[in-house]
């Protein structure tokens, strides 16, 4: 079955309103409120979104409706320092990803194999540079950048690990963040699990701070603690 009958056989499983808009990146917001999926694809037509990207967002919204809406959008408390999101802000984006991807080794095993195996190798090839090089421009500070870099390739490196039979040159700042990913096993996925995976991140990146999830509001959110001193 090709990756686009893959597509439109987890959109007809999909309840909630899906709509799909031009952006100038792959991504996905979640209202478990409207029950409404939105999904923005780039239009670039030098760098074609492939379907593999594609299944991806709307795996993130099959699991923002069977599993938890927080597999799609990260929500978190209303009181909750918007600076101190923006600290681990690509923890929260790159976590959910993780169960993600082996739910598409798992529906599309030879396309999610060649993408991942693709990136791993780009990003290899692309070790001597910077995140500044990698993500130019103002819309992310610089640790921003460092952060999303060193995740990225620790995510691809952890995936290459667990799904293939590739050697695996871990990062030489990621080899902790490697063992957090695949110390959480990504199927079957649970709320339970993206929250032990967020956890073992923060402390992998020595971010003195753990989630839990806050049942105050209507809808259950994240709630991010400092971590006391011992």
């Amino acid at each position: 079955m090709s990756v686009k009958m893959k597509i439109k056989r987890v959109r007809k499983a999909l309840t909630w309103d899906v709509e799909l808009n031009e952006g100038e990146i792959c991504e996905i917001t979640s209202d478990p409120f409207e029950k409404k999926h939105v999904i923005s694809l780039p239009s670039n037509p030098n760098f074609p979104v492939r379907d593999i990207e594609i299944l991806h967002e709307y795996v993130h919204a099959l699991y923002a409706e069977q599993v938890h809406h927080l597999f799609s959008t990260s929500t978190f408390h209303p009181e909750t320092d918007v600076d101190l999101i923006s600290r681990m802000v690509w923890v929260f984006k790159i976590a959910p990803d993780w169960f993600i991807e082996a739910k598409l080794f798992q529906i599309a095993t030879k396309e999610e194999t060649e993408d991942v195996l693709e990136l791993y190798d780009s990003l290899q090839k692309m070790g001597k540079l910077s995140a500044n090089q990698l993500f130019p421009g103002p819309s992310m500070t610089a640790a921003q950048k460092k952060q999303r870099l060193l995740l990225a390739r620790s995510i691809t490196a952890a995936l290459v690990a667990k799904y293939t039979s590739k050697e695996v040159q871990f990062p030489v700042e990621g080899q902790q963040i490697v063992e957090a990913f695949l110390k959480v096993e990504p199927l079957p996925p649970s709320i339970s699990k993206l929250k032990s995976l967020i956890n073992n991140l923060l402390c992998a990146l020595s971010l003195p701070f753990e989630v839990s999830l806050n049942t105050d509001t209507d809808i259950e959110v994240w709630e991010i603690r400092e971590v006391p001193k011992n």
